[in-house]
């Protein structure tokens, strides 16, 4: 689906890592793509019944999260998705 709307003026791909990585930077670009205007206030929302919160009660994106789904899955459905997933994961760039 990627390729198909690639280059599309209507069509953005955001990567999960990028926000974790850059999130200001990433939802300025998110802003600008969607024609509104970035606020700092978007990079600490309010949740409820999340696990968005840290232990502290700190709100903030962790970035722990991004190696954390590997932790919780057992390894022979890390290797099916990674054979099953493979050709769209070179496209997205988790080789």
């Amino acid at each position: 689906m990627h390729k198909r709307y690639e280059g599309n003026p209507n069509y953005r791909l955001v990567q999960y890592e990028n926000v974790i990585v850059d999130p200001k930077g990433e939802l300025r670009r998110i802003c600008d793509f969607i024609e509104i205007e970035f606020s700092e206030s978007m990079l600490s929302p309010e949740q409820y019944g999340s696990s968005f919160r840290t232990s502290a009660g700190k709100k903030g994106v962790r970035t722990d999260s991004i190696a954390r789904w590997q932790s919780n899955l057992p390894p022979l459905t890390k290797m099916t998705i990674s054979a099953v997933q493979r050709q769209n994961m070179a496209v997205l760039g988790y080789e």
